[in-house]
């Protein structure tokens, strides 16, 4: 009786057991932190050419190729806003300024109102047609240079001053849209209600009354910017065409002093009593009397900044010399043996060193 209650706990016991290990084995299998023995096997085969700590911390950027479609995109809605801006100057010279001088002219003379509505449309300040012509030619060479460089075997980024400028044109092409669009749709209201007699009842022809009232909508919009001032927005448009250059200047001056830059160009701008040279063909690292970062002037007359594959080589040659102390890159100086993800790291850092180095040599995080 005894032998038998106790076989019946022992069961019980190792039971319990069991269910308590499947349980603990299916923890173990749905938990993302706990990888399976195939997982373990694949990272220990993984051997990057780049030690972690060396890659660039940052999101990753986008490729040429999403770059060069986003720029595409901008270029074409810029040069459809610019022509339409010039179509709307060809109304407002051709059909608004004749009348004018005709009989709606005198009907708006007599009508202060009028005259202070028309005076303000005409004295805003607009992009002039020969301003968006040579906008239009810099789109069009821009559309070129972006087909060109996605016609590459090998795509390349656009630079930092490519794509502000790019940005820019947009912004002003829709602007210069904006402006010439209201300002005619402003024009035709004008004349339209001095054509108006103001004791005549309105005319039952319903287009007419869909027009009375849109013209309505439009002068009374523009009385309240009289009142208050053109949107905010607007104001930011039409400034943004004169700061090209500070923009340009702003992007630059930001992007020298990301973490991504300097991260990704460390070994080129920590303080060392080395800099770089050119032995024949070959690159080698000389002692130097003060400690300094790496010349600029000295890796662009080795060309290591010529965008080549030789380039790339003589990049890759530098900051990783087995003379460089951390940091340091840990690619292979020979193409053969770089991932397509070194080759991506390294277009990236040379043309960080193009757009920035100048910034980062007036900052002093390069030498001249």
């Amino acid at each position: 009786m005894r032998v038998g209650f106790i076989g019946w706990v022992v069961g019980i016991v190792v039971v319990c057991t069991a269910i308590a290990a499947l349980v603990t084995s299916v923890d173990r299998l749905m938990s993302p932190s706990a990888p399976t023995p195939s997982h373990q096997v694949s990272a220990a085969k993984t051997k990057p050419s780049i030690r972690q700590s060396a890659r660039p911390v940052a999101t990753p950027v986008a490729t040429p190729r999403d770059q060069h479609m986003e720029a595409t995109k901008l270029l074409a809605e810029a040069k459809l806003a610019s022509e339409n801006a010039l179509d709307e100057i060809v109304t407002w010279n051709n059909e608004i300024l004749p009348m004018l001088e005709q009989s709606e002219g005198e009907n708006i003379a007599v009508d202060d109102d009028l005259v202070e509505k028309l005076s303000y449309v005409i004295e805003q300040k607009r992009k002039t047609q020969d301003e968006l012509e040579v906008g239009l030619s810099q789109i069009e060479l821009l559309i070129k240079q972006v087909n060109s460089l996605s016609a590459k075997d090998e795509p390349e980024l656009l630079s930092v001053r490519e794509i502000s400028q790019i940005r820019v044109l947009h912004s002003d092409a829709k602007s210069a849209f904006n402006s010439w669009n209201k300002a005619v749709k402003r024009g035709i209201a004008i004349v339209r209600r001095s054509q108006r007699e103001p004791n005549l009842p309105t005319q039952s022809n319903l287009q007419n009354r869909l027009d009375e009232s849109a013209d309505e909508k439009i002068l009374a919009d523009l009385e309240e910017e009289q009142v208050n001032g053109p949107p905010e927005e607007e104001l930011q448009d039409v400034a943004m065409g004169d700061l090209f250059e500070g923009d340009v200047n702003s992007a630059i001056r930001d992007g020298a002093l990301s973490a991504d830059v300097k991260t990704t160009l460390a070994p080129f701008l920590k303080s060392r009593d080395i800099q770089p040279r050119l032995s024949g063909a070959a690159i080698r690292l000389e002692n130097t009397m003060n400690f300094a970062p790496m010349s600029l002037s000295r890796l662009s007359s080795m060309g290591a900044l010529n965008e080549s594959l030789e380039g790339l080589k003589r990049l890759a040659a530098i900051a990783g010399d087995r003379k460089l102390s951390e940091p340091k890159w840990h690619i292979h100086s020979m193409p053969n043996n770089w991932s397509e993800a070194d080759m991506e790291f390294l277009k990236k850092a040379q043309l960080m060193l193009r757009d920035y180095g100048a910034e980062l040599v007036k900052q002093g995080h390069l030498s001249n």
